[in-house]
């Protein structure tokens, strides 16, 4: 059995005080922990963000580097077709990775 001297809150008041000071307690524990969580996301969201740029970078620049070269120097030009091979093989990967983010709406997530 508690005495009396247990119950009593602060200002020696019963009851609904000791209430008020643990839904208090709990309201601070769980805006810290919240404020906490937060900031992982927040982490994680400015990780993937660089992720999805540095993807669609990669996805573009080939096919750019590659029409902007055979703009630049003609159809004609004798590497091109040696520049279109490195570029497809290097490039496709990245440029399918690309598309499908775009399709599947990774940026607005």
């Amino acid at each position: 059995m508690a005495y009396d001297a247990d119950l009593r809150g602060p200002n020696g008041m019963h009851g609904p005080v000791d209430a008020y000071e643990q839904l208090r307690r709990d309201c601070q524990d769980r805006a810290f922990r919240a404020h906490g969580t937060a900031s992982i996301f927040e982490r994680r969201s400015a990780k993937l963000k660089r992720y999805l740029r540095w993807l669609s970078f990669d996805g573009l620049i080939v096919p750019v580097a590659i029409g902007g070269g055979a703009l630049a120097y003609g159809a004609g030009f004798n590497a091109l077709p040696v520049l279109i091979l490195i570029g497809a093989s290097v490039g496709l990967a990245p440029l399918i990775l690309s598309v499908w983010s775009l399709v599947a709406g990774w940026p607005d997530e």
